[in-house]
């Protein structure tokens, strides 16, 4: 995983930038100025934005790369964000001060573990939180791609890249494979890759919810607080409280 992000780290802010309705969603769920570990925080700018907002923030990725942007990024706002090259996967490793009042998982982030993974970053999760604490994630929604055997995602193009995304059939039927074709405008360099993906639809995510002790689940179809449609809405984002 860390390979695929490393190549187009150095133009993730211009593929994914963050967006003010997401700010707004996670600062409205957790507890004021609290702690919050923002897992898969690629560059950083959802939890420096936080941070601006007065709360604490442990980043952790996966890909070096991105947390040495993401560290310099909080160098040069001047905020005291920390940024952790660490493995969701085994996240009562980090070395995140416990309990904290929310943990971040966005951008489709959770669908690049297997359903078992899953199920351990989720308990694992509902340990780090406090009794009014909630973990906020969001994923593309798989019950719409693979109801409709939707084989592409929108385009992504600004004045800086073109970012083509599309699915293709894994050789087991749990999984897909997403391939990316990312141009470069400055340098007209042309990025190629692939990786693995376990999709998630509402029913498993509940379900393991569930197992791994979470009470109260509700989901949403966008950061605006839409209610979420199975068969339209694009993300599928749960706010999941003890």
């Amino acid at each position: 995983m860390s390979q695929f992000y490393q190549s187009i780290a150095q133009n993730y802010d211009q593929v994914f930038p963050v967006r003010p309705a997401q700010v707004a969603f996670v600062a409205q769920r957790v507890l004021p100025e609290g702690r919050i570990v923002d897992v898969g925080c690629a560059t950083g700018g959802l939890a420096l934005a936080l941070a601006e907002r007065g709360f604490s923030l442990w980043g952790i990725d996966l890909d070096s790369t991105m947390i040495d942007i993401a560290r310099a990024n909080a160098s040069a706002g001047g905020l005291g964000a920390s940024f952790l090259v660490a493995d969701m996967t085994r996240l009562d490793t980090a070395p995140i001060p416990c309990p904290v009042d929310g943990v971040v998982c966005l951008g489709n982030t959770l669908v690049h573990l297997t359903p078992s993974q899953v199920l351990d970053f989720l308990v694992c999760t509902r340990k780090m939180l406090t009794e009014s604490g909630v973990l906020i994630c969001q994923i593309v929604n798989y019950d719409r791609i693979l109801k409709n055997d939707i084989r592409s995602l929108p385009l992504i193009e600004n004045e800086a890249i073109r970012f083509e995304r599309t699915y293709a059939p894994a050789a087991t039927k749990e999984a897909l494979r997403f391939q990316t074709r990312l141009y470069v405008k400055s340098t007209s360099a042309v990025l190629e890759n692939e990786i693995t993906l376990y999709p998630l639809d509402q029913a498993q995510l509940s379900a393991s919810l569930a197992q791994a002790g979470f009470s109260r689940v509700a989901y949403f179809g966008s950061f605006m607080g839409d209610p979420f449609d199975s068969t339209q809405s694009f993300p599928t984002i749960f706010v999941a409280g003890c």
